[in-house]
């Protein structure tokens, strides 16, 4: 059960519905706990990205030897332009 936030007043395009609640339900997760996420920036993100985030990098890729060689290509090219 989510515990209503306190001392936050609502955005003037706030939902006429507990849009926090249905976030809790499609996500399994409260997301607004987050510091600086509320319920509309949280239904922005997931509209943008989505549920499924095995499209971005792990902490395991970001580690490897693959990760370093695709960061400095990257560099290489944005060197040409300077």
């Amino acid at each position: 059960m989510l515990r209503k936030r306190r001392g936050q007043k609502q955005p003037g395009n706030a939902p006429d519905f507990d849009l926090r609640t249905h976030l809790y339900r499609i996500t399994g997760v409260d997301l607004t706990q987050i510091a600086g996420l509320g319920a509309l920036s949280v239904l922005v993100i997931l509209s943008e990205v989505g549920l499924d985030a095995s499209q971005f990098p792990t902490v395991k890729l970001r580690n490897s030897k693959e990760y370093y060689e695709l960061r400095n290509e990257a560099l290489d090219f944005l060197e040409r332009f300077q």
